[in-house]
């Protein structure tokens, strides 16, 4: 069956299950956590549970005319499905900003006066509902106090900020958390959807922050090869080669999202060197084909010095949404390693 599919958020799907059969479905539903972790796939199959033909203890059969339709409509643009509506921000009319205005608000409200068309239960998908301006919530807010059982519809907001939203609208809504995926889930999912080594999905799925779509992401771009590449770098960098870490500062600071990535995999790269200093190769290390570099390198570096280096990539890190100069913050990262070197 349906929800039997969908097995990255068990708590998630319990709760919508036991509400489903208890005949108790929310009116409103607010969907917050992480990117990447299933909340609007979640929707669509809450959309396919309430209007499932065959619909059996809260499930859905994926298989009749009702579930197919609605999951073609997981994409806003090939949603063919009349009672499934999207409200997507930076798509009313001319608007250019990333954000839901009130005029779009407006627009699906005035859509939900009459009865579903062939649906049991409508379903209205808001996706980043937080991007919301303060005019488009105070609209929305006004349509969730009107009587909108009568009209069998249910709202879905989807959310990684679910403290942007007004109070008033939080209070009307179910919140339901989204947690980070498992690793090991998504170490599985790579390893089906990717042509890609084990020791590589395990890299990435650790990388992933517990978001099935970041993983996704990654194992669709080149940082496996990238991190050889730096991993290289590096070696050269810690062994004191202050041209290598100075190229490699200019060379990754001036791009942000490389930068983002490779402060990323300096945490995951640092882990792995506290855990081989302290166990050797029974550590828990994620970079398991890199054992000879991990071990080069934490006879270099102390214990000590590596948990610097960490909390100085996360304040970095901290800082990235600031403008700050990339290729500055690697070199104050690179310098205590380098003048280690010269007090030799």
């Amino acid at each position: 069956m349906g929800w039997s599919n969908f097995d990255i958020q068990p708590q998630v799907v319990s709760i919508l299950r036991r509400a489903m059969k208890s005949g108790r479905t929310g009116h409103a539903y607010i969907f917050s956590g992480l990117a990447g972790t299933g909340k609007l796939e979640t929707a669509i199959r809450l959309a396919m549970s309430l209007n499932c033909e065959t619909m059996q203890d809260g499930d859905h059969c994926e298989q009749c005319r009702s579930c197919t339709m609605l999951w073609k409509g997981t994409s806003p643009a090939e949603n063919n499905y009349p009672d499934l509506l999207h409200l997507v921000p930076g798509e009313w009319e001319k608007q250019k900003s990333y954000t839901i205005v009130m005029d779009a608000v407006r627009a699906i409200s005035a859509s939900l006066k009459s009865a579903p068309i062939t649906a049991r239960r409508r379903i209205v998908i808001i996706h980043d509902a937080d991007v919301m301006n303060e005019d488009a919530q105070n609209a929305f807010l006004k349509t969730l106090e009107e009587p909108l059982e009568g009209l069998r519809t249910s709202f879905v907001l989807l959310t990684t900020r679910p403290n942007k939203l007004l109070p008033t609208i939080r209070s009307r809504c179910q919140e339901i958390k989204f947690r980070r995926i498992d690793p090991e889930r998504i170490k599985t999912m790579l390893l089906s959807e990717f042509e890609i080594p084990e020791s590589g999905a395990a890299i990435l799925a650790a990388l992933s922050d517990g978001s099935m779509g970041k993983a996704r992401e990654l194992a669709g771009g080149d940082l496996l090869t990238e991190r050889r590449e730096w991993l290289l770098a590096l070696d050269a960098a810690y062994a004191g080669d202050s041209e290598v870490a100075i190229k490699l500062s200019e060379e990754i600071g001036s791009n942000r999202e490389m930068l983002s990535r490779f402060l990323e995999f300096l945490l995951l790269w640092h882990r792995d060197l506290l855990a081989y200093s302290s166990a050797g190769e029974n550590g828990h290390i994620i970079n398991v084909d890199m054992l000879e570099t991990l071990e080069r390198q934490s006879r270099l570096l102390p214990q000590q010095i590596i948990m610097a280096q960490m909390e100085k990539v996360q304040e970095i890190l901290d800082y990235l949404p600031v403008n700050i100069r990339g290729d500055l913050a690697l070199l104050d990262f690179f310098a205590p390693l380098l003048s280690r070197k010269k007090a030799r």
